[in-house]
């Protein structure tokens, strides 16, 4: 995480996002871009193709959050409808400072890693073989999550914890206490509760 702040954007602001979407380290998401502020944020970072995702939600009175999820660009399409469609992969989770907004209403922000469980990349086996079992099968039966997760670490128990968090249909207040509380047990204690 560092060797991606340090060598391509830790002297640059970076534009944020801000959407109701949850997504950790080595997590993947198709976006669907519409508006011309978000069309104008891609061209920006066409050097580096980085831009942060902030969690914000109205219905949940989440906003302003001081975090954000890194995300770099894997692959642009046209939707069936015409749309931009742009696949991204979280590199990190950052903590923002000094966000300003430009004439365009795009925000930008400083970024500096933020350390969380999710970036632990040591295979072990500390979830039961029902949670693999049970994401392997649930990411084959959506074709989109399917593509998306060609790769699947299914031993590594902080990227499987970390892939139930991101698609459990649960409230984002929730999924954002698993990054405040920055706490591999109590998020593998909530994901087996809810999966077995």
């Amino acid at each position: 995480m560092k060797n991606i702040l340090e060598q391509n954007i830790s002297h640059l602001p970076l534009p944020i996002f801000p959407l109701s979407v949850f997504i950790l380290p080595e997590g993947k998401l198709r976006l669907r871009i519409f508006e011309a502020k978000y069309v104008k944020m891609l061209s920006l970072i066409s050097a580096h193709q980085m831009f942060v995702i902030q969690l914000t939600s109205k219905t949940e009175d989440i906003k302003h959050n001081d975090w954000g999820s890194l995300v770099k660009v894997q692959d642009f399409n046209q939707g069936d409808d015409g749309l931009l469609e742009i696949d991204v992969h979280c590199c990190a989770l950052v903590q923002l400072s000094n966000i300003k907004s430009d004439k365009n209403n795009l925000a930008f922000a400083e970024v500096k890693p933020l350390q969380h469980w999710s970036q632990n990349n040591v295979d072990d086996s500390s979830t039961s073989s029902e949670l693999e079992i049970a994401l392997d099968e649930v990411l084959n039966s959506n074709t989109l999550l399917s593509r998306l997760y060609q790769r699947r670490l299914l031993k590594n128990s902080h990227w499987v914890i970390a892939r139930w968090l991101e698609i459990l249909p649960i409230s984002l207040t929730v999924k954002n206490q698993f990054v405040r509380g920055n706490n591999f047990s109590q998020a593998k204690d909530f994901v087996n509760a809810v999966i077995i």
